[in-house]
């Protein structure tokens, strides 16, 4: 009897697995694409996750529109090492990384029905190597196909105008100036630096007052060629730049798109991310921005027609520097006579009015002013206590509402293969918008259990305070000054470009000795 031969199955070779990241100029129209940096992050956690190792020459980036076949090196060179066997995965981000174009799609496609692409996986979607998955990836290269059509579309109506070629019409971007020879956008040598400051401070939530504000101390200006006059930046034009897509390298107009760093050696002054993260912050009702700079702010101040009044930013038509002012909120229908005045008018007012009233008090006014401050403090403390219990409930249901949506997208990732593209868009926005409303009720929780000026001192302590409060408010910045005027007075009545009453509150006016020498008691 022979032996029975047999051989031995040799174990299946390990899926080698390559990362492909993308950007090309479509990135700039609207369409939330990741930047590659961000592509390789998420792809790079993915692969971390499923336990798969990439090889660091595995690796592949590159910038170019994958809306035609052919025209992208570095994807070819992949496509080649699967046909060869030397790759037989591919992580990417989205399916419109790999392809926007059919030819190249159906490659894909077919190197799957092949065998020599062995697993795909997507950051953004679920694949399965299977008849319904290959059904449905043919479908998302559909829908990128479309997308890059009509994006194609859109810029086509620019074919054989200067836009093509990267020369803009009307007004030059803030920051930048046109090359005489080539009309084309370089950083202005002063500007340049100064807008780009201005995005990091939006960046960190500054607001466009402060801003603005700082963009016109320090000069920021541009000259209108037909008559050499100055420009000064104003909200408005901080308003279209944080809309701009100029800034991070793609120039709209007139519905129009081009990639400007496709065209030329164009120097963004901030990246993709960073401006999605100054359009986001747009989008957000921040109510409490003009809170940050000025004084006068709060109904401090009134106008003799009865309404309350303003601080707000105004430029001198002489030497085009910027100067504060106090405005009527009724404006043009107020009826003072002059419904706006310069705020300097009133902050002299109110020194010569602390110089002439302010004495040093007396051990007994200061006693009963003590007791009465006391009384004021913890009636603080209670009040206090009561917003924060009420910000606490907001941050409970703002962090309940947070954990039901990421609850909802992980529920309903169990039933379906992946939230689309535009419920993906739905939910990142909500989210973010929950995450940011989290953060400002723990910075208003933060500020209810600021007291400002409202403690207790010794009399001494206090004395001195009290006879140097002049040179104090003279020296006190926009934020001081407000506190000080909340501090000391009730109220501050102005209106025909003049100063009608300065009232101080009872609780400081026992303090001093006031009416020729004779003491409140």
């Amino acid at each position: 009897m022979q032996p029975y031969k047999y051989t031995i199955a040799e174990p299946p070779k390990p899926t080698q697995w390559a990362i492909y990241a993308r950007r090309s100029s479509d990135e700039g129209s609207g369409k939330q694409n990741k930047s590659v940096p961000d592509q390789l992050k998420f792809c790079g956690e993915l692969a971390e996750k499923e336990g798969i190792i990439v090889k660091h020459d595995h690796i592949f980036t590159e910038n170019a529109s994958a809306k035609k076949a052919g025209n992208r090196p570095v994807f070819d060179k992949l496509i080649s090492m699967v046909e060869e066997g030397t790759i037989d995965g591919i992580i990417a981000w989205h399916p419109d990384r790999l392809s926007r174009n059919m030819l190249e799609a159906g490659s894909i496609i077919d190197l799957l029905d092949e065998g020599k692409i062995k697993g795909l996986k997507f950051c953004t979607h679920f694949f399965e190597n299977t008849a319904s998955g290959k059904m449905m990836l043919g479908i998302l290269f559909a829908i990128s196909k479309e997308y890059s059509d009509s994006l194609s579309e859109k810029v086509s109506r620019g074919v054989g105008t200067n836009l093509e070629k990267g020369i803009s019409s009307g007004t030059y971007k803030w920051g930048y100036e046109r090359n005489e020879e080539t009309k084309l956008y370089e950083p202005h040598p002063e500007n340049f630096e100064y807008i780009h400051q201005a995005f990091r401070m939006r960046l960190k939530e500054k607001s466009y007052e402060e801003i603005t504000l700082w963009l016109r101390n320090i000069g920021c200006h541009r000259v209108i060629r037909k008559d050499g006059r100055k420009v000064l930046v104003n909200k408005s034009h901080l308003t279209a730049i944080f809309k701009d897509s100029t800034y991070y390298g793609v120039l709209e107009q007139a519905g129009n798109l081009v990639d400007l760093r496709e065209l030329y050696d164009f120097q963004p002054m901030i990246s993709e991310n960073e401006f999605q993260q100054v359009r986001a912050l747009a989008n957000k009702k921040n109510k409490r921005r003009n809170k940050l700079i000025l004084p006068f702010r709060e109904n401090q101040v009134t106008c003799i027609c009865g309404s309350q009044c303003f601080p707000d930013v105004g430029t001198s038509r002489n030497s085009g520097k910027s100067y504060l002012y106090i405005a009527c909120r009724k404006k043009t229908d107020c009826t003072s006579g002059q419904h706006r005045m310069r705020a300097k008018v009133l902050m002299n007012a109110i020194t010569k009015f602390i110089e002439k009233n302010f004495q040093k008090p007396t051990k007994k006014n200061f006693d009963a002013y003590l007791k009465s401050i006391n009384e004021a403090i913890e009636a603080d403390l209670n009040d206090t206590r009561k917003a924060k219990r009420a910000f606490q409930n907001q941050l409970n249901k703002a962090e309940a509402k947070l954990n039901e949506i990421v609850m909802g997208k992980f529920k309903f990732q169990q039933t379906k293969e992946k939230l689309s593209e535009k419920e993906m868009e739905i939910y990142e926005k909500e989210k973010f918008k929950l995450e940011q409303d989290i953060r400002n009720i723990k910075v208003e929780m933060e500020e209810a259990g600021k007291h400002n000026l409202l403690q207790a001192f010794d009399y001494e302590e206090f004395s001195n305070f009290v006879s140097n409060a002049s040179e104090y408010w003279k020296l006190a910045d926009s934020e001081q000054k407000h506190a000080l005027i909340k501090f000391f007075f009730s109220n501050l009545v102005v209106g025909d470009g003049k100063v009608h009453q300065i009232k101080v509150k009872p609780i400081i006016e026992m303090l001093f000795v006031r009416n020729g020498g004779h003491t409140r008691t």
